[in-house]
């Protein structure tokens, strides 16, 4: 089972939230420390349970610039921001998880706005998402 299966088994019955991520983004997570592995995939399911949307809807505190529309999550004791899209869909919101990396000099936002961009511009593979 990879990540993304068992974080949607887990919250299956518990919201209307289903969490997509990246083919990179989920190499992020892979290439984490397991410690640190385990708390990303437990702050990604506490935000999914008590409202991934943008506020003033949800809990999701928004990103400007070039990351309008997507929103982050802080592990701050750990340096470490998630970066994801939440996406109304029916009766479901979609958490699309963008990318997961360092606080550090904007690394998680840098990658997030590159990763964002080549999709724009058509360089997307969506087998792969």
């Amino acid at each position: 089972m990879n990540i993304e299966q068992g974080i949607n088994d887990l919250l299956q019955g518990k919201c209307r939230t289903v969490v997509k991520l990246l083919e990179k983004a989920m190499a992020d997570i892979e290439s984490l420390d397991p410690s640190i592995r385990d708390l990303v995939i437990a702050a990604v399911i506490r935000q999914a349970e008590v409202g991934p949307l943008l506020r003033p809807r949800g809990l999701g505190e928004p990103l400007g610039r070039n990351l309008a529309g997507l929103a982050k999550i802080k592990l701050r004791k750990h340096g470490i921001r998630i970066i994801y899209r939440p996406l109304e869909r029916e009766n479901t919101v979609v958490m699309q998880i963008i990318a997961v990396g360092p606080r550090a000099g904007g690394e998680a936002y840098r990658i997030a706005g590159q990763r964002l961009f080549s999709r724009k511009m058509g360089r997307r593979n969506p087998a792969r998402e």
